[in-house]
């Protein structure tokens, strides 16, 4: 070897050396880095986790219901999301509820709530269907008010507004399936203020349209609301004038 050959050599050394000084200096820094994408990593994994264990949780609860309507005749059930589920709710209860009112207007039915904070139309269909919470229990009246969900999701869930219709129908079509002398009624989702954009006003013409197709009572909530404060009398006198024998058919 000769001596600049030997130089060489030395330089390629010395330029290794000093670039294993510079990332031996620069190891804190992606320690801490790398510690942080592990934290929310395992901040992930945690969340993942109570994810599955609430999930595990509401069918539970699901498989529950459907045990303890077995063989039960029902006049009325009620399905949908938070709106539904807010009538299982005191009114002390930091969501404020309408316990009270439905006991006193509807104690003496036989009635049942599915409601679910959240559930969109393809939850309902999961519960209703795989999820076994229609199982067992016969109901004269099923109320039907979904879809809030599905238009509000802004994270990459957003249903479709054909999808929703497409989903909205094979729930009445299953339902009818199942009992031809059933009775549906489809309740239109509502926004206050008036939320006039255009995917969410043909959403709820979806829901005016499949009622018509299968000849279903409809519940206009947006101009019970809209013509009047909002308040749990609007959905009560619907309740009520559905649930009675011979009563004239919801405003439409």
């Amino acid at each position: 070897m000769t001596i600049i050959e030997a130089l060489v050599d030395l330089q390629e050394v010395d330029g290794r050396i000093r670039e294993l000084e510079l990332e031996l200096k620069d190891l804190p820094r992606r320690k801490a880095l790398e510690t942080a994408r592990l934290s929310g990593v395992s901040a992930d994994l945690q969340a993942a986790k109570a994810n599955q264990e609430y999930a595990n949780q509401r069918v539970k609860s699901y498989e529950e219901d459907a045990k303890a309507l077995k063989d039960k005749a029902l006049d009325f059930v009620i399905f949908g999301d938070s709106i539904t589920m807010g009538w299982t709710y005191p009114a002390a209860h930091k969501y404020s509820g309408g316990k009270e009112i439905w006991e006193r207007e509807f104690g003496k039915l036989k009635t049942a709530n599915f409601g679910v904070s959240g559930d969109r139309c393809e939850h309902v269909l999961w519960r209703a269907t795989a999820g076994g919470q229609a199982d067992g229990w016969k109901a004269k009246t099923i109320f039907l008010m979904i879809g809030i969900n599905d238009y509000l999701r802004t994270d990459g869930w957003q249903v479709s507004a054909e999808d929703y219709e497409r989903n909205l129908r094979y729930m009445v079509t299953n339902s009818l399936a199942l009992n031809p002398n059933l009775r549906i009624i489809l309740c239109e989702p509502f926004r206050l203020p008036v939320d006039t954009n255009p995917d969410f006003v043909r959403r709820q013409r979806s829901v005016r349209a499949v009622a018509e197709e299968y000849n279903l009572a409809f519940v206009p909530f947006q101009k019970l609301f809209s013509d009047r404060p909002a308040s749990s009398k609007a959905i009560i006198s619907c309740i009520q004038r559905i649930n009675t024998p011979n009563a004239p058919a919801p405003i439409t």
